[in-house]
């Protein structure tokens, strides 16, 4: 599962080899009508335009027109898929129509080749997302999901018509789709989560949660501010020049659905947008969804993903199979028996624990909340103090009117 040395730069000369002819760049507009698919077809060069193209074994990327744009998206299928996989969407907005970590030796391919599921790499042509409803969310207009809301619906339609081709083909399970994203792109996944709930299982924000107004503040882009459209107008002035009263959420509201969704939120206690996390976990809960809050200690991460972060993907949203209880003892007992002292120390311990140590484990199996928790020791909020979890570490749950602790 981790690729190194010589390996991976043999792979990355092959893969660089197989995308250069495809990589992007000729000018979109140049295309002719009949060069501009409506509906997702498989990139070429008569129709690459401004995406960048993958053709190395096992993606394919997909471009068709949307509003007046391009859109891309690319698929990884794992060479060594013998039956449907679950998919595991990828959002990347800032990469322009770009590949994303649908590349030959990024760490989610080795993450898809080693725990067994579909990547599948979303992006868009402005470098950002178009939420619903010009950016206004609130208690009358929650969830603006329609297509007239953003034509981000219909990008998304198409990407779910890729993933149904895939289920057609028996390389994809449907039914099983997760996504995840980080700060902006983790935005975007919730939006998608809750427009979607009938076709997402699970989704995975982080470095950000759910603006709520009066309880946190404005986001990077003033969202929850101002509308998105003054934004672009006035910057950061639009708080004062053009305030959105009708305002409440964003980047939508986690409304009951059925069945409920499952959501994983995580952020570092010293990520400038730490704040926003317990809020869109406590809102989760409110409507009867399955959230879990993941308050990771201040070691001078900021705003980022985990350590580990494909393992915590896959273990918390549940992509798979969970290992078993032998095994995420064994794992556990290996990297508690090393006495790493720092993070960066228990991370270099899983590895080499998970590489020496796999008797009682299944292959690919999804790593346990356990497993997960020996390297950073996140606080995980239920309002229960575990047994990795003390005053300092985890206050919300180990303060005076917490729960006696508990083995988890």
């Amino acid at each position: 599962m981790w690729f190194k040395g010589l390996e991976s730069i043999i792979l990355g000369v092959i893969g660089f080899l197989l995308t250069a002819g495809c990589s992007g760049g000729s000018d979109s507009s140049a295309l002719q009508p009949d060069e501009r698919p409506s509906t997702p077809t498989a990139c070429s060069p008569s129709n690459q335009g401004d995406c960048e193209c993958n053709n190395a074994q096992g993606f394919t990327t997909w471009t068709w027109w949307v509003a007046d744009q391009q859109r891309c998206a690319t698929t990884y299928v794992p060479d060594s898929a013998e039956a449907p996989l679950p998919v595991l969407i990828s959002n990347d907005g800032y990469s322009r129509n770009g590949l994303g970590e649908c590349r030959t030796t990024s760490e989610m391919v080795e993450a898809a080749q080693g725990f067994g599921f579909v990547g599948l790499c979303t992006t868009s042509p402005d470098g950002d997302w178009t939420f619903g409803n010009d950016g206004v969310m609130n208690d009358q207009q929650p969830t603006p999901c329609t297509p007239g809301d953003s034509k981000d619906i219909r990008y998304l339609n198409g990407v779910f018509e890729i993933i149904d081709e895939l289920g057609a083909s028996g390389k994809a399970k449907p039914d099983e789709v997760y996504t995840w994203g980080f700060s902006q792109n983790a935005m975007f996944t919730a939006w998608t989560a809750f427009c979607y709930p009938d076709r997402i299982k699970a989704f995975w924000q982080g470095g950000s949660g759910l603006f709520v107004k009066g309880q946190t503040n404005p986001l990077p882009l003033m969202e929850g501010a101002c509308r998105k459209s003054d934004y672009l107008q006035y910057g950061r002035a639009c708080a004062v020049q053009a305030p959105c009263t009708e305002c409440q959420y964003f980047p939508i509201y986690p409304v009951a659905t059925t069945p409920p969704l499952s959501g994983c939120i995580m952020a570092y206690v010293d990520d400038f947008l730490f704040e926003t996390a317990a809020p869109m976990a406590d809102a989760m809960t409110t409507e009867g969804h399955d959230a879990t809050l993941l308050q990771f200690p201040d070691i001078g991460r900021g705003h980022s993903e985990p350590l580990l972060q494909w393992d915590w993907l896959v273990g918390c949203m549940g992509v798979g199979e969970a290992c078993s209880e032998p095994c995420s003892e064994a794992i556990v007992a290996c990297i508690e028996g090393r006495g790493g002292a720092t993070p960066q120390h228990r991370e270099s311990d899983y590895v080499s624990c998970q590489n020496g140590e796999l008797a009682s484990c299944n292959s690919g199996c999804a790593p346990t909340l356990e497993m997960l928790r020996v390297v950073e020791r996140p606080c995980v909020v239920n309002g229960i103090c575990e047994s990795q979890e003390d005053t300092q570490t985890c206050a919300v749950d180990c303060g005076s009117s917490a729960s006696p602790a508990e083995t988890p």
